[in-house]
């Protein structure tokens, strides 16, 4: 067998803390993460054809017990578990799930989109906007998803990989929990994978929510040199290439200036009435979700009273 090939996913649940786990996962021994975080191989059909570029992001994992990679669209993107199935051993597959009350979840996302200037309009708009759509891999906003409602419907997702995988090849784990104790929780994942224990880890936190300081005018430059816009494409013809490489460069030079002219890594709090909105819509995936893994998940306040 390719020695390269995959067997430990972190398939879900965005803006939950996979960046962090990530980079956990990363400093055991047997463990070997890829660099590139997000590569969304297996739900996006366009990229599942660069086989040699996938196959590469593991290279030099030959010797280690576990190679993984996390993409937190496989938790929700159609077609993601046929394609595996198609490519990889069944049995030997692991998938690892981090998930923040549903209700905080929703909230982090759209401010981590707002902050960006990808989002101006209000939090309860934005959430009904799409709510019953489900997501798809060309709904992309330039870089990133809405999909505010459906991603946190992990009860929803997650049915199916219980389904054909079962427990065994399943490991849940709260944001919450982790954020408490990560190298306690990390530990406990250690001994489901099997590997040995660690005594220590460095304190990790990525890609957190970022308030920009001039979001709208970052969105727009983003949006000038997104591969996906009509109008760059037009101007791409007509323009020299020297002229044209001379302006790329002189936008993502202004992107990565405002990128860093962060004004706060917070956003206000979530007021009552909204959580409580928000907790009747998800209540029953909750429900469906503590039937599904066999836990109580009594770290989220909201759905234990």
């Amino acid at each position: 067998m390719n020695r390269n090939l995959p067997n430990l996913f972190i398939a879900g649940a965005a803006k939950s803390g996979t960046s962090s786990l990530h980079e956990y996962l990363g400093y055991h021994p047997d463990i070997c993460m890829s660099e590139v975080k997000e590569p969304h191989y297996f739900s996006h059909p366009e990229r599942f054809i660069k086989k040699e570029w996938y196959y590469s992001l593991f290279d030099g994992c030959e010797k280690a017990r576990y190679r993984g990679e996390s993409s937190t669209g496989y938790m929700v993107f159609p077609g993601v578990i046929e394609r595996m199935l198609e490519e990889l051993n069944r049995e030997e597959l692991k998938f690892i799930f981090i998930l923040r009350n549903p209700i905080d979840r929703i909230y982090s996302h759209y401010w981590w989109l707002k902050g960006q200037g990808y989002e101006t309009r209000p939090f309860r708009e934005a959430v009904m906007a799409d709510m019953k759509d489900e997501p798809l891999p060309e709904k992309v906003v330039i870089d990133y998803y809405k999909f505010y409602f459906q991603y946190s419907l992990y009860g929803k997702w997650l049915k199916k990989y219980f389904e054909i995988f079962g427990r065994d090849q399943i490991y849940i784990v709260t944001t919450e929990s982790f954020r408490t104790d990560p190298l306690k929780e990390l530990n406990a994942i250690f001994k489901w994978l099997g590997v040995e224990p660690l005594e220590t880890v460095p304190e990790i936190e990525s890609n957190k929510t970022k308030l920009l300081k001039y979001p709208r005018i970052y969105f727009l430059l983003k949006f000038t040199v997104a591969t996906s816009n009509p109008l760059r494409n037009i101007v791409a013809r007509v323009l020299p290439a020297s002229f044209k490489g001379l302006i790329l460069k002189g936008i993502n030079y202004l992107i990565g200036v405002l990128s860093s002219k962060v004004i706060s890594y917070s956003y206000p709090p979530l007021d009552p009435d909204t959580r409580v909105w928000l907790k009747g819509l998800l209540e029953d995936d909750v429900n469906l979700l503590k039937k599904i893994t066999g836990k109580d998940f009594s770290e989220w306040n909201d759905f234990n009273n």
